[in-house]
């Protein structure tokens, strides 16, 4: 790709990080490295495989290294706790790939001459100059990350020492409320019932030794539900002393080593899959744009709502109780 018709992208669609910079001032035939202000805060899923992805495929098609983001991780999913991306905890930074290719990250600028880093603004989904979708959709990222391999090593001794044959990737927390793209929270909680994840391993001819992979607190009704299952050996977190102590320091360290599970063994299945099971068994798949699922979800929404405020009223009675015996 000719560097003039790379300079052009970089005038007309790229902002750079600093204000009233020329762009020829920071991409020009010295520049070695890509530099981002920062990743839009998100999950480590978000972050990696749609964030990440695109700007290694840009920093490629610049002809750059990429400088390795600095970011926090969502606090949704880790108990409340806003923790720094390591990047290294999670993947193997050795064995990044694109299109097959090997491609090499740079962790800090630590050596770069600054006029041969081309620093920009990350691409936000609502903002001035080409949109984050729009680039993802230019580029059509092609990335694989190798896990962390202690993590991979985890996983491989889990799966052979508990006999794990399958995994299923249970993730309700959130998306009862936001739902996905397609479908609604109600649409999403049905799916993923206990009823429904059965059926499905039943129609895939599942193994009976099965990992869930899942956010949800142990005392989760859904939890007890599986574990009454005479034809599945269901398995959950809380049933491997070393992963609870893991969930406790860093949840998506756990959720990593989880995806190295999801990834080892032959029987897989995710919302995606269930979602699309349910739908197709007929349940709701003739309702799905009517008034009566429009309205049945709006109901289900104010349930839960009923119920998330009923459980703030009580945890700040017994926060006052506590505060009054102390006093």
């Amino acid at each position: 790709m000719a560097f003039a018709e790379r300079l052009a992208f970089v005038k007309q669609n790229l902002q750079l990080a600093e204000e009233g910079a020329v762009a020829e001032d920071h991409f020009h035939a010295e520049t070695r490295a890509l530099h981002l202000d920062g990743l839009v805060p998100a999950g480590l899923n978000d972050q990696t495989f749609l964030q990440l992805s695109t700007y290694i495929t840009l920093a490629d098609w610049l002809g750059l290294q990429l400088i390795l983001p600095q970011s926090m991780l969502e606090p949704m999913h880790n108990a409340g706790r806003r923790i720094a991306l390591d990047w290294a905890d999670y993947y193997d930074l050795q064995d990044i790939k694109i299109a097959g290719r090997p491609f090499d990250v740079l962790l800090s600028a630590d050596g770069i001459p600054d006029h041969q880093i081309l620093k920009i603004k990350h691409l936000r989904r609502i903002g001035d100059g080409v949109k984050f979708g729009e680039l993802r959709a230019m580029f059509k990222p092609d990335v694989t990350i190798a896990p962390n391999r202690r993590l991979h090593d985890l996983a491989r001794a889990l799966i052979a020492k508990h006999g794990i044959k399958g995994c299923v990737h249970l993730r309700r927390t959130d998306r009862l409320i936001v739902g996905n793209l397609r479908d609604s929270g109600l649409i999403f909680n049905l799916a993923t019932q206990p009823f429904n994840v059965i059926a499905h391993l039943k129609h895939q001819k599942f193994p009976p030794n099965i990992y869930i992979m899942s956010d949800m607190p142990e005392d989760d009704p859904i939890i007890a539900k599986m574990r009454q299952s005479s034809r599945y050996k269901f398995q959950f977190v809380y049933d491997f002393p070393e992963l609870v102590r893991m969930k406790q320091d860093n949840n998506y360290k756990l959720f990593a080593m989880e995806k190295c599970i999801y990834e080892q063994v032959a029987y897989r299945a995710d919302g995606k899959r269930l979602r699309d099971f349910y739908c197709c068994r007929g349940t709701f798949s003739d309702l799905k744009h009517s008034w009566l699922h429009k309205l049945q979800d709006i109901m289900y929404r104010r349930q839960l709502e009923k119920e998330r405020l009923e459980k703030e009223r009580l945890k700040q009675e017994q926060l006052e109780k506590s505060q009054g015996e102390q006093a």
